[in-house]
């Protein structure tokens, strides 16, 4: 019998941003980061490279159904 066990592995999920209800949230985390951090870091993408606004993604995704789950190690994620 085999045991995997994981370990140091990154989850990666993704929602197409379609319909209103997902472009809606999306527009409520931007303003939740641009009134935190300005503008140039909504720009430069800066959310890419830390979790620091993960919890109101989360909430303003919540309803938002998930279109894919990426589990896995050395995962391409966006850009800093």
């Amino acid at each position: 019998m085999d045991v995997i066990i994981a370990a140091n592995f990154n989850r990666l999920l993704e929602v197409q941003l379609v319909g209103d209800a997902a472009i809606d949230a999306s527009s409520t985390w931007e303003e939740a980061i641009r009134s935190a951090r300005g503008e140039e870091y909504v720009l430069f993408n800066s959310f890419n490279c830390e979790d620091h606004f993960n919890p109101q993604a989360a909430a303003a995704f919540r309803d938002i159904p998930i279109t894919r789950i990426t589990i896995g190690t050395h995962l391409q994620l966006p850009g800093c």
